[in-house]
């Protein structure tokens, strides 16, 4: 196979990933309203996590973080077009700017703050941003051997 369908093949197969766990978080918070059972468990877990990992110091930094991220894949975004870069690893490095911009709303949003399944939410958009960072990182190695192949004389 070519690295090229390869390339595409492991894009698609995150892309797929990504939208399934956004779903997937829905879809537990859907069953809260509807379950005692998930309702219960997720409510434990709601305040086991207020407690540790999503307590309100901790939240801040990660929203702190998010913004860095944030700011650092617009910087990378700007290069990335100055240099004349692939199109598909410009939309990258601006869907990872974007994601990253979603995880400080998700944190900071009292539509998402009320939902029962907060943590789980904040957790997945987490997970898609880091997704979206290895998509972009793996992005950048490529278009670095598409430079070299370019360079070279034939």
């Amino acid at each position: 196979m070519s690295n090229k369908f390869l390339k595409w093949l492991l894009y698609i197969i995150l892309l797929i990933i990504q939208i399934g766990l956004i779903i997937a978080v829905f879809v537990v918070n859907y069953l809260t309203g509807t379950k005692a059972g998930v309702y219960r468990h997720i409510y434990t877990r709601r305040m086991q996590y207020a407690e540790g990992i999503y307590s309100p110091t901790h939240l801040l930094w990660q929203s702190i973080i998010a913004a860095c991220i944030c700011i650092l894949f617009i910087f990378l975004f700007y290069y990335a077009v100055k240099k004349g870069h692939s199109r598909f690893y410009n939309v990258q490095i601006a869907l990872a700017s974007l994601l990253s911009f979603f995880v400080i709303v998700v944190i900071q949003s009292g539509f998402f703050i009320n939902m029962m399944a907060y943590p789980y939410i904040i957790m997945v958009f987490e997970i898609i941003l880091v997704i979206q960072i290895i998509i972009v990182i793996i992005g950048s190695f490529y278009e670095k051997q598409l430079g070299r192949n370019r360079q070279r004389p034939s």
